[in-house]
């Protein structure tokens, strides 16, 4: 899988956070959002697996909490509310 540089987590604020878990899951399928911003389905046709997709929830909660200063239930909810618009498919 092909590593991308990762941001300083002091430089994840509230108005980039959705950028950054974005490109975080496509760092799964080794894609990046210039690479899907054309494909309208682009959530369909990148998958990623089960485990993918609970490290990278695991990942977008402890986030979340950090950027928002909110409880683990707040940040889960946040981020099912993030998954469902935007979360790739999962195919094992």
């Amino acid at each position: 899988m092909k590593r991308f540089p990762k941001r300083k987590r002091s430089e994840i604020t509230k108005h980039n956070i959705a950028e950054h878990l974005l490109q975080k899951q496509l760092d799964y399928v080794g894609k990046t959002l210039a690479d899907v911003k054309d494909d309208p389905k682009w959530y369909l046709n990148n998958t990623m697996t089960q485990k993918q997709d609970n490290e990278w929830k695991e990942y977008c909660i402890d986030e979340i909490k950090r950027v928002y200063n909110f409880t683990w239930q707040q940040a889960s909810v946040e981020f099912e509310w993030f998954n469902l618009g935007y979360g790739l498919s999962i195919k094992d």
